[in-house]
């Protein structure tokens, strides 16, 4: 890949919802996405795996309702792996948001997931999982209200303290 993530991610949250969700139903057209990334300049792999990361957030929304949710009372131990590739502050920061109701644990899980799917990217950091996490709530009708809070979060430095 030519171009970061960030860029990647920073043209989809700018550009997803206007040109991408048909109506109601979140239906992703992925030919005009494509059309529209070649257009701006994206390498034609950088579109091929938007395309893919973007199937594979959707099919992780579509099962997380077969996740059953924890407790309440429930600890979230990361995994060695998980615990290399995501930094410190960036887990922080995450659960950081799902303590304040922001996104709850199966977002949390999903944000996880895209994380350490990401093989260009060495370790992730706070901006990554606020992209992230920004796009796992894009793929999620009901949290409009939360997509402002992470868009806030993403575009000034100083909310919340990460």
């Amino acid at each position: 890949m030519k171009q970061p993530l960030i860029d990647i991610l920073a043209y989809l949250i700018h550009n997803y919802n206007e040109h991408y969700i048909g109506g109601s139903t979140n239906v992703i057209d992925t030919d005009l996405m494509a059309d529209n990334m070649l257009a701006a300049g994206f390498h034609p792999s950088e579109v091929d795996f938007t395309v893919n990361w973007l199937a594979d957030l959707k099919f992780l929304q579509r099962s997380r309702n077969r996740i059953k949710a924890p407790k309440k009372t429930s600890m979230r131990i990361l995994s060695p792996a998980e615990k290399q590739r995501i930094n410190e502050k960036a887990i922080d920061y995450l659960f950081h948001l799902e303590s304040l109701g922001v996104i709850d644990a199966r977002t949390r899980e999903i944000v996880l997931d895209q994380a350490l799917a990401q093989d260009d990217i060495v370790t992730i950091g706070v901006t990554e999982i606020k992209w992230m996490t920004m796009m796992a709530l894009i793929n999620k009708p009901t949290s409009q209200k939360k997509l402002v809070l992470i868009s806030e979060l993403v575009f000034n430095e100083n909310v919340i303290g990460h």
